[in-house]
């Protein structure tokens, strides 16, 4: 889908998270994949002390793990691409200062608060930072994302820099299946119908790493990998397109499958209390349920022509339903 003029929108320091809409997982086996800026939450550096109603201490412990992150990208870069991007003495220096990250974005809750970290660096110690409307008019897009991909590995082992690369631009970002990355007009988007999007938070945090590399390792049983290329792909695929071309009634059709994969070959990510509300989506078809991100814990994303159906639905499995406005 070609995209025209299109400039990224304006953070003024402040990055925001996001909701990886479909390619949790796929994305690294080859599905196309998309990621939108979730402005509820949101992330911005600030300094020991410079907020009178803030925690002294817990912002020192901010500042610390900050400079943790200082020391990684001082050393590990040293034998990597990310040798020489930034201006580690300055950034030395702010920490010194007493410099933190201020966030509201929950932590092991698939919002990229990782991410977000990682596109404020960016943002702030890049010693020749992009061009962000040329980065989003496509040159230059994938040589960053493979930057972001490095700074966000110290967190997840493996990462495809897709999170921070999204709340730096703070664009909704297209994967195509060759790998190809390009903004998508949510102006289009506003012009058809969208489908209700809500989350369930299970009240668990989780750890990405371990999951992904679990998720590598299963890629390798062909019992786990044909299902994955055969049937998980092309329907994430199919999802992606049919949001993108306001066909609603594709959408859902596809998107029964994603939810039905995950279910059978996934349900160790599951949270086991949530089973049951996620079976009587796909069983009742008035809702369905996936992954928000790498799953185990965190948010549950959900899509439902009837918001206010589906809410009264999970409410009686117990669960309350957080309906998602600000996405598109």
């Amino acid at each position: 889908m070609k995209q025209e003029s299109i400039t990224t929108g304006s953070h003024d320091g402040l990055f925001y998270s996001k909701i990886l809409l479909f390619g949790e997982y796929s994305l690294m086996s080859g599905s196309m994949a998309f990621s939108l800026p979730f402005r509820r939450y949101g992330a911005r550096f600030s300094y020991v002390g410079l907020n009178g109603d803030g925690d002294p201490d817990f912002e020192r412990h901010l500042n610390g793990l900050l400079g943790d992150y200082c020391s990684w990208l001082e050393f590990a870069g040293k034998d990597s691409e990310l040798a020489g991007l930034f201006d580690i003495d300055g950034f030395k220096d702010e920490l010194e200062k007493g410099l933190y990250l201020d966030s509201d974005i929950p932590k092991g809750y698939g919002m990229g608060s990782s991410g977000v970290l990682c596109a404020a660096v960016y943002d702030r110690f890049a010693i020749n930072k992009a061009n962000s409307n040329i980065v989003a008019g496509g040159d230059g897009i994938s040589g960053l994302k493979r930057i972001f991909a490095l700074m966000e590995s110290k967190f997840h082992g493996t990462s495809s820099g897709l999170d921070p690369l999204t709340s730096w631009l703070n664009l909704p970002l297209l994967v195509n299946p060759g790998g190809g990355i390009e903004p998508v007009d949510l102006a289009k988007l506003r012009r058809g119908e969208v489908p209700a999007v809500f989350l369930i938070d299970t009240g668990r945090m989780k750890q990405t790493g371990p999951l992904v590399d679990n998720y590598l390792q299963k890629m390798e049983d062909d019992s786990f990998r044909l299902p994955v290329e055969g049937l998980l792909i092309p329907s994430v695929n199919s999802c992606i397109n049919a949001i993108i071309y306001s066909q609603v009634t594709e959408f859902f059709s596809a998107l029964r499958p994603v939810s039905q994969f995950q279910m059978e070959y996934l349900v160790e990510l599951i949270p086991p209390r949530f089973k049951g509300v996620w079976r009587r989506g796909i069983e009742g078809g008035d809702y369905f349920l996936k992954l928000c991100g790498s799953g185990g814990g965190g948010f549950l994303l959900g899509f439902t022509r009837d918001i206010e159906r589906s809410g009264d639905i999970v409410r009686e499995s117990g669960f309350g339903i957080i309906p998602v406005n600000e996405l598109f």
